[in-house]
């Protein structure tokens, strides 16, 4: 799990700690190795987007 025990989601509904929305948290035990590869790419951008987001965003 991509999980980091920072477990906060923002006004999207995505977690500040890992990037999953939370409809992909829930699933992440019954996907297969490619669904939670996709989830993990998304994830990563999600991330990269909230660090590049402003104070305001």
């Amino acid at each position: 799990s991509p999980c980091c025990q920072v477990c906060r989601l923002d006004g999207q509904g995505i977690c500040i700690g890992c990037g999953r929305s939370a409809e992909e948290i829930r699933c992440w035990l019954s996907l297969d190795r490619e669904g939670r590869w996709a989830i993990l790419r998304t994830a990563a951008e999600r991330r990269r987007k909230l660090n590049n987001r402003g104070p305001d965003e």
